[in-house]
């Protein structure tokens, strides 16, 4: 059994070869997305997190990996620029500029851009 946490910590590790500091919990989202030939409802976890200095990854501006078939790019990104790159789930254009004090439980439609409203 691997707590949420620590399955985040162990991907960065194996996906970044670094040790991150794991911070509290920030939102929980239900993530609703797709089109009619494909639909997903998807559960996130999102957690502060500090890499440290000497990460690897911090020198590449860019990169491009696969996830299920699919060219991911990958690139930093300064917090002033956040708001017009391309960020999926894309509530995190606005929400990663706006830190929540409480962790907060956000139900989106990535298809309309919009939050849901709970009940």
């Amino acid at each position: 059994m691997e707590r949420s946490d620590e399955a985040l910590k162990r991907e960065m590790r194996e996906e970044l070869n670094a040790e991150v500091k794991i911070g509290r919990l920030l939102w929980t989202m239900e993530n609703f997305h797709g089109d009619e030939t494909r639909y997903g409802h998807e559960i996130n976890l999102f957690y502060l997190m500090t890499l440290p200095q000497d990460c690897q990854m911090m020198k590449y501006k860019e990169y491009t990996t696969k996830d299920d078939g699919y060219d991911i790019i990958c690139k930093w990104v300064p917090l002033s620029e956040i708001e017009g790159t391309e960020l999926y789930p894309s509530f995190l254009r606005k929400a990663l500029l706006r830190l929540p004090k409480k962790t907060e439980h956000i139900i989106w439609d990535e298809n309309t851009g919009s939050q849901l409203s709970l009940g």
